[in-house]
């Protein structure tokens, strides 16, 4: 084999042994070795009948003024790693502990507290739910829905438990 022959079959085999390595390291998404990725694609498959829960983070304003939504790009986050966040929080992660939710809120109360416009009071998780149907992902029929809540002082949080919250009107 020649001598440029042999270099690009060894960097094809270092990029197949990297991506082999990000892929199969640790599960879950993950871009902080892009273009290595582990991409969804080699994720779990979903029975029929499964729900995947949507996540919002609202922030109700000290204010009065209207509940609004902190998204991944005013928190300064990826969109994996703000979803992760909010999953966290609101205690619907697999294998997380009361501590864990707890410490993930106070974390979301400090990027709210950098993020928000103004002082923020009251945060939320709402939730929206897709099920997994005999012919694939069903387009939602529910209505976003408020799941937990917290209240906020001066980017900490002001009690130590959140409080799942009734379900309201759409």
């Amino acid at each position: 084999m020649t001598p440029g022959k042999t270099a690009a079959a060894l960097y094809c085999a270092a990029v197949l042994a990297v991506q082999i390595w990000v892929s199969l390291d640790r599960p879950g998404y993950r871009v902080y070795y892009w273009p290595f990725v582990n991409y969804p694609m080699y994720s779990r498959s979903f029975e029929m009948g499964y729900q995947i829960r949507h996540p919002r983070l609202m922030l109700q304003p000290c204010d009065g003024s209207p509940t609004y939504e902190l998204t991944a790009r005013a928190a300064r986050l990826t969109q994996y790693e703000f979803r992760d966040r909010v999953l966290r929080a609101a205690g619907l992660q697999p294998n997380r502990t009361h501590e864990a939710s707890r410490r993930t809120r106070i974390e979301l109360a400090a990027v709210a507290a950098r993020s928000a416009p103004a002082p923020v009071c009251r945060m939320e998780i709402w939730l929206q739910l897709f099920r997994i149907g005999p012919d694939g992902l069903e387009l939602p029929g529910t209505p976003w829905r408020p799941y937990v809540g917290w209240n906020v002082r001066e980017g900490v949080i002001a009690d130590s438990a959140w409080v799942r919250l009734p379900e309201r009107g759409p």
